[in-house]
């Protein structure tokens, strides 16, 4: 239960991140063709009508952190 916990905030951490991603890939390409900024918002990709997800609070970005940081020690110890 608390691995999926751990799973939906990295996955809402990831569109989140995602989401900005997108936006400043949007202002750059309008900036290339000499665009307005107004032009860059408009050009940006729609969203899929889904809401805003809440940004991580601190403590669960580290829980996260530690989790992964034991997915990954786990994996290098098998891979050897």
């Amino acid at each position: 239960m608390k691995d999926e916990r751990l799973l939906e905030l990295a996955i809402s951490g990831l569109e989140a991140q995602r989401d900005r991603l997108e936006e400043e890939l949007a202002q750059l390409r309008a900036r290339v063709r000499g665009a307005s900024k107004a032009a860059a918002v408009a050009t940006a990709r729609p969203t899929k009508g889904r809401k805003k997800s809440s940004k991580m609070s601190a403590a669960a970005k580290k829980t996260l952190s530690e989790k992964m940081k034991k997915i990954w020690a786990e994996r290098r110890k098998r891979k050897k």
